[in-house]
């Protein structure tokens, strides 16, 4: 889910060019948002609005079957599947708020100069061999990179849940069923998980934009006054910004959500197969 509260951004410097703003007051910027008390309550208050939206879908469209053999048994499933159910969608809206938190902090991070500690700054000079007004935006990106890297790694956990779903729902271990309203609330799911990744995607992309832009416009000041050397290294780092494919910068076929989809479908073939040819009549 969104956060809360919204992002306050600085306000914009005179003469069209984005305000300078400190890296560590990202921090102070963003410590409600990310504290896990809240994090929590947003994940909760969506989880449980979901389930609601599936017992009303499972009120209209029917409940799923309940193989049960027994009062013992059906008591339990009664009891454990609510709770698999709460931790899955808990799961989900976890992930999906740490993404849109990310997404809250690519946007901010990119409509304004950053000022990184000299210490930071100084290492990507000694290793680029470049003045430190020209580095803002490649260690801007590559903080990025790494950040969104860790997120979207996190897609990763609501779709094992979905895959173990998936295995425990196999005809080889009971005459279980899919019905109408827990198909809608899957694929309801998995929607939201793929727009919280795509959102990110685009901040991603945005603020790479802008940080092209930024650099085309030096490297035409640089050029405008004949200075080759800084003409060179300009150009070499456009080229860099322009292909770099970590974190949420990665080309889609390399994106943990596309591989993350595939397990709940591998898991359904391979169970399916299973039950064709190494239970034969299940």
């Amino acid at each position: 889910m969104l956060s809360l509260r919204p992002v306050q951004y600085p306000a914009p410097a005179t003469g069209g060019e984005p305000p300078e703003f400190a890296i560590t007051n990202f921090r102070v910027r963003f410590a409600y948002e990310g504290l896990r008390g809240p994090r929590i309550a947003r994940a909760v208050v969506a989880t449980i609005f979901m389930m609601s939206i599936g017992t009303v879908l499972a009120v209209i469209l029917g409940f799923p079957n309940v193989p049960a053999r027994g009062s013992i048994a059906r008591h339990l499933y009664n009891i454990v599947t609510p709770l698999d159910v709460f931790a899955t969608m808990l799961l989900v809206f976890l992930v999906v708020d740490a993404t849109f938190y990310c997404r809250s902090f690519v946007i901010l991070l990119s409509s304004v100069r950053s000022q990184w500690p000299q210490k930071t700054v100084q290492h990507f000079k000694n290793k680029l061999r470049m003045r430190s007004g020209d580095l803002d935006d490649w260690i801007d990106l590559q903080y990025l990179a790494r950040r969104t890297g860790c997120i979207t790694n996190l897609v990763y956990l609501p779709f094992v849940m979905m895959a173990a779903l998936v295995i425990t729902r196999n005809p080889i271990f009971d005459n279980f069923t899919y019905p109408p309203a827990l198909v809608i609330v899957q694929v309801a799911t998995v929607a939201i998980i793929f727009v919280s990744v795509y959102s990110l995607r685009r901040a991603a992309d945005a603020a790479r934009a802008k940080a092209v832009e930024r650099l085309t416009a030096k490297l035409v000041a640089a050029k405008g006054m004949k200075n080759e050397g800084r003409t060179a290294q300009l150009e070499l780092l456009l080229n860099r910004v322009e292909n770099l494919r970590d974190g949420a910068f990665a080309p889609w076929s390399n994106q943990p959500v596309v591989r993350a989809f595939l397990l709940p479908l591998v898991t359904y073939g391979a169970t399916t197969i299973v039950q064709i040819y190494a239970l034969p009549g299940l």
